[in-house]
């Protein structure tokens, strides 16, 4: 009976790893509450996409082109200095490559090619298990000093962070070089934000109705998509609203549900909440509020875990295969969203 052999080439190894990066990006954005909001929010995964550019630019209106003028016989000059309103906020790509490898010796000592192709795989998995982790980590807590290009949320600890715990109108930070200082008289270039002061019990909850209450007031588009709370202060809010739970849940009492919204945005633990930074390891990051339309992950439409062919390598008897991962995180209003910190003690 004839038999049928497999061969290894660099081609069926690109091919394999493409069906395995499926699975791993689905993966990844399941799991990850940011991620996954954001899909929900744009359509899909890799959206909002660009197709290229050197930079990403973020048109913000700035000011009134002009001013009126009252007309009371009608025979008024009519004012018509005017001003220019755009100024765009300007976000540099971050890109990055995850090499996936496997060494000739590797696959010599492995028994068959299938044995090779579950090296193949778990060390794809590992890769970008260890790619999302750090990915998440920059955006939400801004520490990874290997992905410091990328952007961050964090604005307590960093000066280019687009949140911050500072009171409206007197905010610093500069977000995509658009100084918050300069502008500091425009309520939609000012992130906004409550405290809970240490003692979650006490000011918790009404840190959360004051956030909420400042961007819905302030947003040209709605409420914010998604509220990312630390597991601490999830559980105190839990424990906080447990007096006012009603435990019906169709036929089934459920006095644990773990899916919460506030004021119509749903609220998600996030595990990378900054609460060790310079300053944030007193006043702790509790709690992201939002809106996507405003604040989310561009990415270049070539970019999104983008699989490159397997190749040998110069020198070394090796193949190996990079993913590219090439996005930036943009904002173009930051009234629409906002923070609560030092929430997590209740």
């Amino acid at each position: 009976m004839a038999t049928t052999t497999l061969t290894l080439n660099n081609e069926l190894l690109a091919s394999t790893l493409y069906v395995l990066n499926k699975e791993e990006t689905d993966l990844l954005f399941e799991t990850t509450p940011l991620f996954d909001h954001q899909k929900k929010a744009h359509g899909g995964e890799g959206k909002p996409s660009y197709p290229g550019g050197s930079t990403i630019l973020e048109p913000l209106i700035v000011d009134e082109h002009s001013d009126a003028t009252q007309l009371s016989t009608g025979y008024e000059a009519i004012n018509l200095s005017v001003r220019e309103v755009l100024k765009p906020a300007q976000f540099d790509w971050f890109e990055a490559v995850v090499p996936v490898v496997i060494s000739g010796s590797e696959e010599r000592k492995n028994r068959g090619p299938q044995a090779v192709l579950q090296i193949l795989e778990a060390r794809h998995a590992a890769a970008m298990g260890g790619f999302r982790r750090n990915f998440c980590q920059q955006i939400i807590a801004g520490n990874v000093a290997s992905m410091s290009n990328l952007s961050t949320l964090n604005g307590i600890d960093y000066a280019t962070g687009f949140l911050e715990e500072n009171a409206v109108g007197t905010q610093t930070n500069s977000v995509g070089g658009v100084s918050k200082s300069t502008y500091s008289g425009l309520v939609g270039w000012q992130n906004q934000r409550a405290t809970a002061s240490g003692s979650f019990n006490a000011n918790g909850l009404a840190a959360f109705d004051d956030v909420n209450v400042e961007m819905r007031q302030y947003s040209p588009s709605g409420p914010p998509s998604v509220g990312l709370v630390s597991k601490s202060a999830f559980k105190n809010l839990k424990r906080a609203l447990r007096a006012y739970e009603r435990y019906v849940n169709e036929k089934t009492l459920d006095g644990g549900r773990m899916m919460l919204e506030w004021d119509g945005a749903p609220l998600e633990v996030e595990v990378n909440m900054p609460n060790a930074g310079a300053t944030t390891t007193a006043n702790p990051i509790s709690a992201y509020f939002l809106n996507f339309d405003h604040i989310k992950v561009a990415w270049h439409e070539q970019g999104f875990f983008e699989v490159g062919d397997f190749r040998e390598q110069s020198g070394y008897d090796v193949r190996a295969a990079h993913i590219l991962v090439m996005c930036q995180l943009t904002a173009n209003h930051l009234g629409s969203s906002g923070l609560v910190y030092d929430a997590d003690t209740f």
